[in-house]
Order: structure tokens, then sequence, then C-alpha cells
């Protein structure tokens, strides 16, 4: 479950343009927006501009816009000097790169899951509009320039046209918007409709289901003038949980998995949400942060000559070739229309300025069993944000007592943000959080933190599964950087936080945890191999320590 935490943060002004694109780095640390050539690098953390890349005036006549292709892709180049091993052999030319791509008109589409199934081929005029990564469903999704969606499964070995399994998704109709849920291995789709439709693959026949319709509910109906027009922009959040929309017209909302209406716009009155319109979202920091290139509203006809013509600048540019002075050309005409529209002045922008489009990023906290579903975070209610965590004992949940926010402690939270887990033992009297690196320990009646005396060993680990307690210890799986290895590491909290007092074990290099808990006096995880495993716990003979020993191991 998410929820807002605080009011938005407007970072930068952009470009009046409603073709734009935002993503963000792996780790996390930064984001880059691409709008009208121009691309925006903000820091995660701090929410500061880095820096802004104007694109050459001359690349962009001979190559064409930032933003015609619609996405944007974040690369590291990494360099690194090494003796080489054999002096004497040395590689020269093209056979270092190999082209692992393909052709989509040559392979074989089938009308449908099945051996039976009728195949096809792709007509030479219709192109790949959008792409959308699916790994849990065997390859990607392409939707089309003529408006099908058709998912390809992708073979194990080299990308070879003839194991390229196609087929074509006929249970969905006029998609507008596609993001795809990794986690629970599905897809949601937005129409042309303004409807929003989840759909997975069963697991027998791999055929596309529609198992959740999420519907605005009759409160919301009621209460707007208009039904919201054809879906704009989807986006999943990194853990499935949330699914976050936006339409043509104007207005966001925000469901649950589970077709929970969390958040909307649509019933505000205050004229900083009322008109408000996201054009694209980027969700970062495991769903803490939601940043969107959005506009406010104020000119409904000045907005829609601008769809029109950006509707029809990408039908000409897929109907036509691909040659340089063709495109120049369409970029010229283009060009002409935007003024014939009256899309280049200011006379539609609000106080005379042409900056309608604006970044923002929304704060939001989640549920601690999101990302650390343990049997004593069922306890109490427990949410976390990129920096804090906010608490209320199960004894206080029908009483007047309000929410208690926790942030974390400065030296720590500086050193290994964002937070990950958070865990609270079955009395509510203290809390476990784990960051990037390390843990830390809150005593709930004193409110005091327990940080690591020595820091070298807090960065020397980072948590992984979780975090999870036992009495008056803290068990965790974490991933040892010095040994190179996941270890079981539980910690007295009876004592300082000191691997001294630490109980370690050691696991196979290969084993990767993914999630843990503890069922009475066994702590059991779940790992990458597809395997759970158990240890027994128990107090060992030295004061305040304890054992762990392997008990069984379940395939």
């Amino acid at each position: 479950m998410y929820y807002f935490t605080d009011s938005p943060t407007i970072l930068t002004d952009l470009p009046n343009d409603l073709t734009c694109s935002i993503a963000s780095t792996d780790d996390g640390r930064f984001v880059a927006v691409s709008v009208n050539n121009h691309i925006y690098f903000h820091c995660q953390k701090s929410l500061t501009l880095l820096g802004r890349y104007r694109h050459n005036p001359q690349a962009v006549e001979t190559g064409g816009n930032l933003t015609d292709l619609g996405f944007i892709c974040l690369l590291y180049l990494s360099v690194r000097e090494s003796d080489q091993l054999d002096n004497e052999k040395y590689v020269d030319g093209p056979e270092m790169l190999h082209n692992e791509g393909f052709d989509l008109h040559d392979i074989a589409i089938q009308s449908e899951f099945g051996s039976n199934a009728v195949l096809n081929h792709i007509d030479q005029a219709v192109n790949c509009q959008d792409f959308h990564w699916a790994p849990t469903l065997g390859g990607f999704l392409a939707t089309l320039t003529d408006r099908r969606l058709l998912l390809v499964i992708l073979p194990l070995c080299r990308l070879v046209p003839e194991f390229i399994r196609a087929v074509w998704l006929t249970s969905v109709e006029e998609p507008s918007a596609i993001s795809v849920n990794s986690r629970f291995r599905g897809f949601a789709v937005g129409t042309s409709k303004g409807e929003i439709i989840s759909y997975h693959l069963e697991e027998m026949s791999d055929n596309p289901v529609s198992s959740q319709k999420f519907c605005l509910p009759d409160s919301v109906k009621h209460g707007i003038e208009k039904m919201p027009d054809s879906v704009k922009t989807l986006a999943w959040s990194p853990d499935g949980y949330c699914l976050a929309v936006a339409w043509s017209t104007h207005g966001m909302a925000l469901w649950s998995v589970f077709g929970s209406l969390l958040y909307s716009t649509l019933l505000d009155q205050t004229e900083v949400t009322r008109f408000f319109a996201p054009l694209n979202f980027c969700w970062t920091l495991q769903g803490f942060h939601l940043w969107t290139v959005s506009a406010f509203v104020g000119d409904q006809d000045r907005r829609m000559r601008e769809e029109c013509l950006n509707a029809f600048k990408e039908r000409i540019l897929h109907s036509c070739n691909a040659l340089p002075q063709t495109q120049r050309q369409v970029a010229k005409n283009v060009a002409k229309m935007r003024s014939n529209l009256h899309l280049d002045d200011g006379s539609g922008d609000v106080n005379g300025s042409r900056n309608q489009n604006f970044l923002m990023v929304f704060h939001l906290a989640k549920s601690a069993l999101a990302s650390n579903p343990t049997k004593d975070n069922h306890l109490h209610l427990l949410l976390c944000t990129a920096d804090a965590f906010i608490v209320t004992i199960r004894r206080y949940l029908h009483s007047r007592r309000g929410m208690l926010h926790v942030p974390l402690p400065s030296p720590y939270i500086q050193a290994n943000f964002p937070l990950k887990f958070v865990a609270l033992n079955p009395q509510g009297s203290q809390a476990v959080v784990a960051g990037s690196r390390g843990l830390a320990i809150f005593m709930l009646h004193s409110l005091r933190w327990r940080l690591f005396g020595n820091v070298c060993q807090e960065q020397t680990f980072e948590v992984h599964a979780g975090l999870a307690w036992w009495g008056r210890f803290v068990c965790c799986c974490a991933f040892n950087y010095a040994k190179n290895h996941c270890e079981i590491r539980c910690y007295p909290t009876t004592e300082r936080l000191d691997d001294r007092f630490a109980s370690i074990v050691a696991l196979e290099s290969s084993i990767r945890p993914l999630v843990l808990d503890i069922v009475g006096d066994c702590l059991i995880f779940f790992s990458t191999d597809s395997h759970y495993r158990s240890f027994d716990l128990s107090l060992g003979s030295k004061p305040h320590g304890m054992s762990t020993r392997r008990s069984f191991w379940s395939f």
C-alpha cells in the first residue's frame, strides 16, 4: 500500500513540449529528462539539477529530435586497464562485436498460442512504435503502428530468427499505453477509451487473460463533469504493487495491484491539481519517489492542437523512408505547421510564459511488508519512506494517539541512502533498519539510535532478503563484500553493534537469498536457485551469544 507523505516538489521548468522521456539509473543515483532537444540531469538524493545538455542544431537537422523515438536510455561507460596475459595474440577487426539484432518483418507471427496457430508476417509498411521489455514473459512487448500488440519470446541462446517466437495478443484492443509488471508476470494496458486493464499469462497455456480492471469508483464518477479521455501513460512501481496512470486530457491516479484506488486528482478543486496533466512517469528509489514531467492544462484547445500535430507527425515519420533529407523535410513541414497553428507563441500559456511543463517529484511511503514480509511486521502498522519510517504500535491502533514519525539518523542515512528494510519486534519496543550498507537499531521507549561504532564493519556488508527478530536478537541475510559471499548474521540488542558479539554463518558462494522469515526457532529463507533452506536458532554458551545450525534443506 502506498501513501503520500508530503507535498510534491517542483524542481525544474521545462520547455513546452508534449513529447518527453524520463529515465533513472539502475542504482537510483541520477534521473535524466529529455524534452525539446534538451537533457536535464538531476541528483536523486538531493533533488538538485546537476546539469543541462542542449542538442546541437546541426545534429537536430541531420538526425532529428532527441524525443522522436519516444524513449531515453542511460549507459555507463566503464574503462579498465589490465595487463594482457598472452602478449603474442591480439584481436583486430569487426569480430569483436556481434550483431544480435533481427528484423521484425522476417519473423513468422502466430495468430494465437498453440501449435495449430496460423502464421503470417508483418506488413513492410508497419513498424514498431513502442517497446516494452518483459523478462518474466520471456521477451518483450511491441506496440505497432497499426495499433496491434505483439509478444516476442526470445530464445535462451543467440537471436536466431528461426528460434524466435512471436504471437499476436488479439484480446488487447486499442492500446494507447502499456506497462509491464515483472513481479506478477503480467502487464497493464491503457486504451483509447480511457480504460485500464491488467493481463497475465496462464501457467498452462500462456494465453493472456484479463485479471483486473482498474475502474474509478462511483464517488469519483459522479463528482466529475466528464470522464477522462484516452490513457496517456502507465507505470508500475518497481515492486509491482502500485500503478500510476495519467490521461491525455488531464488528471492522474494511483491504483494498488488489487484494484483499489489509492489517489486521484480528478476530484480536486484546487488550482494546483485541478488541471494537472502528467506527460510521463518514472518510479525511483524502490517506489519511494515518483518523478513526472507534467503540465497545467490552461488552454484545452491549444493542447488538442498540439496532440493532433504530434499524432500527424508520428504517422508521417512511420510511413516515409528513413533518409536524412526526408526527415529534414518532415521537420521543416512540422515546424511550419506549428507556426500556422500558433503553437510557438506564448499566447496560450499561463501568464505569458512559454515554460508550461515542469518536473515534479511525489514523495510516497509504502508498507514495510512490501519489501520485508516477515511475521513480526504483520503485528503493527509500519510504513517506510526513503529516509524515515512511520509506526503505530498494535495496542494504539484504536486510540487517538498519532503515528510516530522516526527520521533515520544523519550519520547513517547520508552514507547508506535510501532505506531498504524495516522490522519491528513483536513487543513494539525496538526497530531495526537497513539501508544500502549495514544496519541500525532504534529504541522506541528512549527514542535513541544504536549504530555501529566501527564504520568499516558497517560498510562491509549489505542486507539482502530482509530483517527478522528472534527474541532479543536481530537476524538477517547479508552479502559480505570483503569475502564475496552471503552470510547469516545475528546481532544481540543487549550489546553494542559490533561483529565481536555477532553470530555469523557463511553460506555457499552461489547462494543469494531473496526473502526470509523466522518461525519459532527456525530461520527460513528462499534463494535465487529456487531452494528453501532452514536453520535452527538456539542460545550459545557465551553470554549474549547464539548458535545457528543448518537443520534441513528443502528443494
